[in-house]
Parts: C-alpha cells; structure tokens; sequence
C-alpha cells in the first residue's frame, strides 16, 4: 500500500472539513489551514495537495493560491463559479462540495496515484517516459491511444509570452485530468504530457471518443481568457517575428488523432501520429480525428464557412449551431477582417451580412468574383433582397429569420452543387 501523501485544507465550512477529513483519514494526512496567514508556514511541496474552498472566501481567490507549489483542488458550493475559465489556469483540479463521497474519495485516490510519479512541474502530468512504458504493456484488443495536439502554440507563445503559454498548457492539462478523472475505476484513463504542447491519453476504445470530444469542447469554452475581445471577433491574433514581419495567426484551437491499432515500435505509434496531424493540420487543424472506421467523425469534415455578420449575438448563434453540424466556421464582423481572412482561409462558404460595415457587401462580392476570379466560393446574402441585385451578382440568399436546420440543408446542398 502506498505511503499517505499529506493534503491541506483552507475551509471555513466545518462541516464539509469534518466530512473531507472522514473520507480521507485512510488514505492522507489532513492538515487544516486556519487562515490566510497561516499558509506560509506550511511550506507546501509540489508532490502535496491543497483543496481551497472558494464559498470561504466569498468566491474571490487570494493572492497566496496562486503561487502555491502544491497540487491545487479548488471546491465549490452545487454550481461551478461564474469565473471558472480565469481560474482555471491557476488550479489543477475543481471539484463541487456536493458530490457523493465515495466519488469524492475516488478521484481524489486517482489524484494521489498521479502525484506519486515523477510530473512536468507545470502541467502535472507524467511525461513520455512513462507514456511509452505503458503503452507497450496496454492490452491492445481494448485501449487505444488519443495524441491532443495545441495547434499553433509557438505562435501562441511568440506573442503572449512564456507566463501566458505554461498557464495555456496548465489550463489544458487540467481540462484532461477533469474528464478523465470522471470514469469509474474499472474504465480508468491515464494522461500524459509527452512533449511540450503535446498530451496523450490511454483509455478504453468505446470511451476515449467521448473523453475527447468532452475536453474539446471544454477547452473551446474556456480558452477565450487568453484572448482580446478583439482579437476572438476577428477570429485571428497578431505575432511579429524577429524580422518585423507581421501575421495574423488564427485563434489557438487544439486538433486530436485517435489510434486504434496497435505498433509494437513506440517509433512507428509517433510517426503514424504524427503523419495524421499534419494531414489535418493541412485541413486547418481544430478536428477530431480516429483511425478506427466504425467510428463516425465527431466533426464531419463538411466544409468550412467563414461568416461575416455585424450583429455578435446573430454571429455567435450561427458559428455554435453549424459547427454542432459538423462545419468549422470563421467569424468576422467587418469587410475588411472578412477579406483577409477570406485569403487565409478559402472557405468553402461565405454568409455575408447586407449591413456588415467598412466594406460593403457589394464590394466583397465584386472582389471574390472580379478582382480575384473566384467562382468556386459559394455566397450566400444573410437578408431578402430585389430580384435586380440577385440576378446581378448571381447568389445564394437566407431569410432573416434564422432557423439552422434550412441552413444547413442549404449550405450542403450548395456544396453539392460546387462539386
């Protein structure tokens, strides 16, 4: 039996102390930290876990959290804090107070056997020592491995920083251990941060589909806090090389391949990956991908639109509702924004907006068509217009009221109709 690893708690709950230090006796030391003060004293280590109650301190986090070198569980009351995303760089874990207490003492049993191996100091997560070792003793008729890539991270970091991107790697890696922590002990996953910006998960075939798709969409939900409003409108961020020479990077998304098969060389796994992601990376990176053929793609590769509408909230509507649908979309919500991210990109569709401003629907069109000869991108007019426009510039148009399910059928079958 493994040796009791010591843990802290900052809490003003008695209750939920007395409860935790019940659950935990067999398996942890349990010191209690009486007040803010008394943190210093404990000179917590990296291999030790601090669980810190947000209801005590009025759902602020004080300034000794987050240079805390433990293990960081943040608790919470029945709902998850409105400001989860921003802490979320800074905790490795975030669990709710109302859980039952054997699944309580389940995952925190999961996070013991976790911090007793040998972790990356920023990501707390073993690394690809580890990962190889235990990928050559997996039962390969039911584990499968899922390689997460951080698509563009040495653009992320030539512009945000180094601070910015090691709290892009936490964030990510405690998105990991948050799904994957969630599986009773028989389906049990193991993760790993086998490179820089790259994770690994081994997990059982039927489960780690529905493991990654979780921590993709977590990872879209949360990522925002990295960027400027600005900078998520346009859907792309600036980086200047050494040179002086600026461009425009799209928005840091993660891309996931999925491996089925079984490679007796650790050698010919990594390359089969990595021969995977450049084909994606090819396709605009951002998918989820599996060599495993019985499973459908969770995200079709349909086509990508790029929608340029000046109203955020109609904007916001159609790029969650038709990437649900399997499309990747890219918002802008000015012409000029809409042009050069049309060059970046070449979407398969456009949505344009009749009032998109700076430059005119009208203009863009004349661009796509007469300036750049293109007639393979499909326009389609967000509004009801004259018979006199529409005959004139030759494209699709949607009525104002919205419903996403005509769109689609319309959109597909505009893409049919490209070929």
């Amino acid at each position: 039996m493994s040796a009791k690893a010591r843990l802290f708690i900052y809490s003003m709950d008695k209750d939920f102390m007395k409860n935790t230090k019940d659950i935990l006796r067999d398996d942890f030391v349990v010191h209690k930290i009486a007040d803010s003060s008394d943190i210093s004293k404990k000179e917590m280590r990296s291999n030790e876990i601090l669980i810190f109650d947000i209801s005590t301190e009025g759902k602020e986090i004080p300034e000794w959290f987050y240079t805390t070198k433990s293990f960081k569980i943040l608790t919470y009351d029945k709902f998850t804090p409105e400001k989860i995303n921003e802490i979320l760089m800074h905790c490795d874990f975030y669990i709710s107070k109302s859980i039952p207490a054997s699944g309580f003492l389940e995952k925190m049993k999961k996070i013991r056997e976790l911090l007793a191996k040998d972790l990356s100091p920023i990501t707390y997560l073993p690394g690809n020592i580890d990962f190889e070792k235990e990928y050559l003793q997996l039962n390969k008729e039911t584990k499968a491995v899922a390689f997460i890539d951080i698509d563009n991270f040495k653009y992320f970091h030539s512009a945000k920083g180094s601070y910015k991107s090691e709290l892009l790697l936490k964030m990510l890696s405690t998105i990991i251990r948050k799904n994957i922590f969630i599986l009773p002990i028989k389906d049990q996953a193991t993760a790993y941060n086998i490179f820089l910006d790259r994770f690994a998960i081994i997990a059982e075939k039927d489960e780690l589909t529905r493991i990654c798709s979780f921590i993709y969409e977590d990872f879209s939900r949360f990522k925002s806090i990295f960027f400027e409003n600005s900078e998520l409108t346009r859907q792309f961020f600036v980086m200047q090389d050494r040179t002086g020479n600026i461009y425009d990077i799209p928005i840091t998304t993660i891309t996931t391949v999925i491996i089925t098969r079984y490679f007796q060389s650790v050698i010919e796994l990594y390359k089969t990956a990595e021969d995977l992601f450049k084909y994606l990376k090819s396709k605009g990176g951002n998918l989820i991908f599996s060599d495993r053929r019985q499973i459908q793609p969770i995200f079709p590769e349909k086509g990508t639109i790029l929608i340029a509408v000046y109203d955020p909230m109609k904007s916001s509507y159609l790029k969650i509702s038709l990437e649900k649908l399997g499309w990747k979309v890219f918002t802008t919500n000015d012409g000029i924004t809409t042009l050069k991210l049309y060059n970046r990109i070449r979407p398969s569709i456009i949505i344009l907006d009749e009032e998109i401003p700076i430059i005119n629907y009208k203009d863009i069109i004349n661009v796509l068509r007469y300036e750049l000869s293109d007639n393979k991108t499909a326009i389609v007019l967000l509004s009801e217009i004259d018979e006199l426009i529409k005959s004139q510039y030759k494209f699709s148009t949607l009525s104002k009221d919205i419903n996403v399910e005509k769109i689609n059928q319309k959109l597909v079958a505009l893409i049919s109709e490209k070929g």
